[in-house]
């Protein structure tokens, strides 16, 4: 395999590679490594080992500027590059240099995420149905939903139960009292949660 030309494309971080008349896109820091030059013969084991590595510095770029507006899961960054053509394998070695930088952490997104849950009016039902849809792993929500601050959900659902008795008050007792029940069961909390209300 013979380099037939090399280009910068202007304002992007890689360059157009012509091998054997067909162009690649080759990120800059990657091209620079392995020091490619127009008219260098190359075989094909290495050149597809540097298509690797290019993708792999491409797609690590995309996904440190896809967590820059707002912090996602991991799921979500993996989807997210799929979607870029991003190879699985790449994906793979991409997460876990995302990980060793502290980039991703799902443990503490989920931790984030939760206060404001609770703290929203959400009961461990509607939360845990949020999680999931998140793509957080399944194990590590219901990890931490056993260690979720008692004291914060249940001043929450208190707060909420105040908030429906007003909405309600027209209602003779027992209507109200079954509003009231639906009101929070709609909010994700569970019949558990509402008889510890002493309703």
């Amino acid at each position: 395999m013979i380099i037939n030309d090399i280009k910068k494309v202007p304002k992007k971080s890689y360059y157009l590679v012509t091998i054997d008349y067909k162009d690649y896109q080759i990120e800059e820091l990657v091209l620079t490594k392995y020091d490619l030059y127009e008219g260098m013969e190359i075989d094909s084991k290495k050149f597809f080992q540097i298509l690797d590595e290019s993708e792999i510095s491409s797609g690590y770029n995309m996904a440190v500027k896809y967590l820059v507006k707002y912090v996602k899961s991991e799921t979500e960054i993996r989807r997210y590059l799929l979607g870029k053509k991003i190879k699985s394998r790449n994906i793979n070695i991409i997460i876990d240099k995302l990980k060793q930088n502290r980039l991703i952490n799902d443990g503490k997104m989920i931790d984030a995420i939760l206060t404001s849950l609770i703290l929203s009016g959400n009961g461990i039902n509607l939360i845990r149905h949020k999680l999931y849809q998140k793509g957080f792993d399944k194990e590590l929500i219901d990890s931490k939903l056993e260690d979720l601050d008692e004291e914060l959900y249940v001043e929450t659902i208190n707060k909420m139960y105040e908030k429906a008795l007003k909405r309600y008050k027209k209602y003779d007792e027992y209507v109200r009292i079954n509003k009231v029940k639906s009101y929070l069961v709609s909010r994700g909390y569970t019949l558990s949660d509402i008889e510890k209300l002493n309703i």
